[in-house]
This record gives C-alpha cells, structure tokens and sequence, in this order.
C-alpha cells in the first residue's frame, strides 16, 4: 500500500466541521458563573475532544483557525502571537515549548519596533528602508506607515 503525503481527507474535513463547531461555541455557549464578567467557556473542551479523537495536528490545526477567525471577528485583527500559543497548547505542546517560541518571536517584535522607533525619532529628511514592515503585524504596519506620511 502507498504511504500518502500531509493530511487525510478525514483529517482536513474534521478540521474544518471542529473549527465551524469551536467558533459557534466560542461566540455563543458559555455557562454563567456567579462572578461578574466571567463565564464558563466550553470550545475549549471541544477542541479537547476533537485532538483526543483526531490527533494533536487536527487539534492544534482547528484552534490556530478559531483564534484567527475569533480575533478578525472580534477585534477586527489578529494577535499572531496568541493565536500561535493557543494552537500549540491545544496540539499538547508543552508549556517550556510554547513560552519559548512566543519569548522569541515577541522579541524579534520588540526590537523591529525599536529599530523603528529610533529611526523615527532622529527625524532625518531621508529614510531608506529595506522591508520595514516584514515581521509587523498589519496593526502595527498601518501606525508605521501612518507615521511616515
């Protein structure tokens, strides 16, 4: 038999049906607590469930696409960063692995964003740049852009 390459069928379709079902649950089930502004979400024991049936890359695969989707729908952007260290966490990444990874990409952000705030502040009349905004989420790229103009 012919070992097949990525994922299966059945792996993509329960991917997608778990992302359709965490995002439902994520806006719209949740359970009461008897604290203010805070409630019992259940999406995430769905995407338990559907890692524990399908397998850590079905489970990480559909909370990376809920957290995307969540934010964008929400907040009108996406915080990469987070939705990356939910995804892993839910793929049973362990916590070193996840802090890790969000430390090291956080402070690429961090020091892109100095860079190019302590271009901006010398207030040159000229600015080369070479892809200023490659690492920038499209938040902080439209500020940059904005500032320049």
């Amino acid at each position: 038999m012919k070992q097949q390459k990525g994922l299966s069928t059945r792996a993509v379709v329960a991917t997608g049906i778990g992302a359709a079902v965490f995002l439902i649950l994520f806006k719209f089930v949740a359970i009461p607590t008897g604290i203010p502004n805070t409630q019992i979400n259940v999406a995430q024991s769905w995407d338990a469930l559907v890692t524990a049936i399908f397998g850590p890359i079905v489970g990480a695969s559909v909370a990376f696409i809920e957290y995307a989707l969540n934010d964008a729908i929400s907040y009108g952007f996406v915080w990469w960063i987070w939705v990356i260290a939910f995804a892993l966490e839910n793929g049973n990444a362990t916590h070193d692995e996840i802090l890790n990874k969000v430390k090291r990409w956080a402070e690429d952000l961090e020091l892109q964003r100095l860079a190019m705030a302590g271009v901006l502040v010398d207030a040159s009349p000229i600015l080369l740049f070479d892809e200023p905004l490659v690492s920038l989420d499209s938040t902080s790229g439209h500020r940059v852009l904005a500032l320049l103009d």
